[in-house]
Parts: structure tokens; sequence; C-alpha cells
């Protein structure tokens, strides 16, 4: 039998080189555009402005940015969802309302997806705007 301690440290693993992963790519995106700020590619040349070019990579960099900052935020949040044992106390709330396990299971797949869906708000209407 797997250790549930395995499982837990397997995902942790996981779930942390995965986010590095991720944020190094972006910043890796971004070092590459700073490095190629000045040059619009060849093969665009004739289609396109330096001047757009330069607000294109402006805005990509910009995104990238945010996108590092919400994979870092999005991270800590599950991470004090798991940690702190929240889960449980979502599942234990549901499971007073409804006795049936295939309505606990939707019921609680919905709050979580809701909840989540609020915390992500305010950084979805700030990379809108």
């Amino acid at each position: 039998m797997i250790s549930p301690n395995l499982i837990y440290y397997s995902f942790i693993l996981f779930f942390t080189i995965t986010i590095i992963i991720k944020v190094i790519l972006l910043i890796l995106n971004i070092k590459n555009i700073k490095r190629n700020y000045s040059d619009v590619p060849n093969e665009f040349q004739s289609i396109i402005s330096l001047d757009d070019h330069q607000k294109a990579q402006n805005y990509t960099v910009a995104k990238n940015k945010l996108s590092i900052t919400s994979i870092i935020i999005e991270s800590i949040v599950l991470i004090v969802w798991l940690e702190t044992g929240l889960l449980n106390q979502l599942l234990s709330i549901i499971a007073q309302v409804s006795s049936s396990p295939v309505m606990q299971g939707v019921c609680f797949i919905f709050a979580f997806m809701l909840i989540s869906s609020i915390f992500s708000l305010p950084e979805s209407l700030y990379s809108t705007f």
C-alpha cells in the first residue's frame, strides 16, 4: 500500500516543479523580448513598424509579469487550502446539508469552484483592463 505521506510529498514536489518551470519559462520569454526589443524580425519588417512591434513587446512583457504574479498567488492560495484544512471544513459544511455522497461531491466541487472564482476575480479584472 502506498503511504499517504508519499502521495502528499510527491504532490508537493511535482506541484513545486511545475510552478518553477512555468515561472522560468515566462522569465526567459521576458529576457528574450528585452534582448530583441529594437529589432523587428526580418519576416515582418515589411508588415509591422518598429513602434508597433515594441508596443506588442511591451504588452507581452506586462502580460508575462502579471502571469508570474498570478501563478505565485494561485499557488499560495492552493497551499493554504490544503494546509489549513479549509477543504475539510468545506466538506463538513456540505455534509451537513446533504446526506447523499454524490450530491455532497457535486456541491463540494461547485462550492470550491465558486470560492476559487471569487478569489481570482480581482486578477481577472486587472488583466482585462
